[in-house]
């Protein structure tokens, strides 16, 4: 905390001084110092400034990085995959050979069915 004080006391030392020395300039230093900030300001706005970027641009680059961020986030955060069956038992009988020839000839096992049935 010492150092911290004793920091804050130099550094307002060294500011009085610096105003003080402001206040007393010549008037040339003075007028010439006063041209150069005027000079400066009027180049700023004639050509636009570098610092200067209109209000709408920060803005739609503010709402397009959110939007990005959203659509990034619901895609990768969304995408995980359920399986199609609740219960570990119906999984296995799904994905069974037996199971896989059904499917293959699923017209026949149609056809058959209705054979039993009119029969």
């Amino acid at each position: 905390m010492r150092g911290n004080e004793s920091e804050k006391n130099l550094q307002d030392k060294i500011r009085k001084s610096l105003d003080e020395e402001a206040e007393n300039l010549d008037r040339t230093t003075v007028r010439a110092l006063r041209s150069m900030r005027m000079e400066a300001l009027e180049t700023l706005e004639s050509k636009g400034g570098f610092a200067r970027i209109p209000r709408w641009l920060t803005v739609g680059g503010i709402a397009s990085a959110v939007v990005l961020v959203a659509t990034i986030s619901m895609v990768f955060f969304s995408s995980q995959k359920t399986l199609p069956v609740k219960n570990p038992e119906d999984f296995e009988l799904l994905s069974a050979k037996e199971q896989q020839e059904l499917y293959t000839d699923l017209e026949f096992y149609r056809w058959l069915a209705e054979q039993e049935n009119e029969g």
